[in-house]
């Protein structure tokens, strides 16, 4: 009998969201000798992946439940909490999530050394009272206290700013690409900037720590890319710091 795993949730949400959820499906199909189906998403289009789609219908388990050796089951969660993620490396992610050549040619990298910065808006201002809305200022100091000169930063948000910030002419592929290939990154507490900073081969990476704060908070900046991505209760996140191995 076939052993097959499905994620039919994987296209919905943001794109960080989905990075992590094909993480962990990918990862646990492969530990458990199962061919993982996907439906469509944008990850096929972007990456060297290349999974089935379902072929037939496989019984959804309950939300962010790792089933503990199960097979012919279509997963189903955000899949960001450590007993997840310890299921693969940042190396193993960086092997299925590798940009196809033509993606990377049609945005260019900015020339020089550089520094980019994401400012996550958009929903965390609409939910508030849910959400950590980092401030500039926070950034703002987090860049003195690091050295990281003023005229090489480049703001990534979805929101306006008031300081120096790159606008895209584009789509969300190019925000990410523009944080991912920069040389030191002062990443939001968000699954797409954690997911750039852990794709990138950047010299440094800075995280805010926001603790279980809400509404809008200076907050302190510290090295690496571990400090909690977000904090919405009802998605278990906790501190996320991939293995390389």
């Amino acid at each position: 009998m076939a052993r097959i795993i499905q994620i039919s949730c994987l296209p919905d949400r943001g794109f960080g969201n989905q990075l992590f959820r094909y993480a962990f499906a990918r990862a646990y199909a492969e530990k458990f000798h199962a061919t993982l189906e996907t439906p469509p998403w944008i990850g096929q289009q972007l990456f060297d992946l290349h999974d089935p789609p379902p072929s037939c219908w496989l019984p959804q388990i309950e939300d962010d439940v790792i089933p503990d050796g199960q097979v012919n089951i279509d997963l189903s969660g955000y899949f960001q909490f450590m007993p997840a993620i310890t299921y693969y490396s940042r190396r193993k992610a960086k092997e299925w999530f590798r940009f196809k050549p033509e993606v990377l040619d049609r945005y260019p990298r900015p020339t020089g050394w550089y520094a980019a910065q994401h400012l996550r808006r958009g929903d965390y201002v609409a939910l508030s009272h849910q959400f950590c809305v980092v401030t500039e200022e926070s950034y703002i100091k987090a860049a003195a206290q690091y050295n990281i000169p003023e005229n090489s930063l480049i703001t990534v948000t979805d929101g306006p700013v008031a300081i120096r910030h790159y606008t895209s002419s584009d789509s969300f592929l190019e925000d990410f690409l523009l944080l991912m290939r920069a040389n030191v990154i002062l990443r939001a507490n968000s699954t797409f900037s954690w997911w750039a900073a852990t794709l990138s081969n950047a010299e440094r990476v800075y995280s805010p720590v926001v603790e279980a704060k809400t509404g809008w908070c200076d907050v302190a900046f510290v090295e690496g890319n571990w400090p909690r991505c977000a904090d919405i209760p009802r998605f278990k996140l906790t501190d996320l710091h991939l293995p390389e191995e």
